[in-house]
């Protein structure tokens, strides 16, 4: 006599198929059918810029957001104005006369009442002048690249960052940021929006928990 020999599905198997019928009693009771249950969402639309939006354009942009992040922004003509508008914000909020900087900002001419070395940041530095590799107009955020001449310290370690950006350099969108490194991905890129904040801790926003307590942006129009 033939025997036939019945295997229970695996446990697995199983809850699987108790699943499917499940879902498919819900189907029937909305009146879809199998092939229409699960529609995948549209591709978000890629963020569009103002139409107004050449490079001028785009700064004005940049400067609305970045101060709605609570960071300051000023203009200056080139990058030989830079010492000076430092100077004044550092006497407008009676900071000591110190500043680390970014190798090539360390080339200026700087006022005699500000000491300026170049290297990264200590603990016990007040001020930092960073150099930014990009702007990106729709958050008002800025990218920093590391490297020697651009250490990561600068922009998180002292309590105020100056940050220096070009005109020239400020795109649409965060992704026209990151082309713009990826040809030669540094170790480490940040992006940043605004002064350091958190409101981790029973949802009161603290300001200068992992970086600076005031983010001063030089947007410098020269290219």
């Amino acid at each position: 006599m033939a025997r036939t020999r019945c295997v229970a599905p695996a446990r697995g198997e199983a809850a699987m198929n108790a699943r499917n019928a499940v879902l498919d009693d819900i189907r029937q009771a909305l009146g879809r059918g199998g092939a229409t249950a699960v529609q995948p969402p549209p591709p978000p639309r890629a963020w569009q810029a103002p139409d107004h939006a050449g490079q001028v354009g785009l700064a004005s942009l940049f400067i609305e957001k970045a101060s709605a992040a609570q960071a300051t922004c000023v203009r200056v003509a080139n990058l030989q104005d830079v010492p000076a508008e430092a100077a004044r914000y550092v006497a407008q909020w009676d900071l000591p006369p110190r500043l680390v900087a970014a190798a090539a900002l360390c080339e200026l001419r700087w006022p005699t009442s500000l000491q300026v070395r170049g290297g990264a940041a200590r603990s016990d530095d007040t001020t930092a002048v960073a150099l930014c590799e990009a702007g990106v107009a729709e958050t008002g955020s800025l990218m920093l690249v590391s490297s020697p001449q651009t250490p990561t310290t600068l922009n998180f370690v002292p309590d105020v960052c100056i940050a220096v950006l070009r005109r020239a350099a400020i795109v649409a969108t965060l992704e026209q940021a990151l082309r713009r490194v990826a040809a030669a991905m540094p170790r480490t890129v940040n992006i940043i929006t605004g002064p350091s904040r958190t409101a981790d801790v029973e949802q009161v926003v603290e300001i200068g928990v992992h970086g600076p307590r005031q983010l001063h942006v030089i947007l410098v129009d020269s290219p």
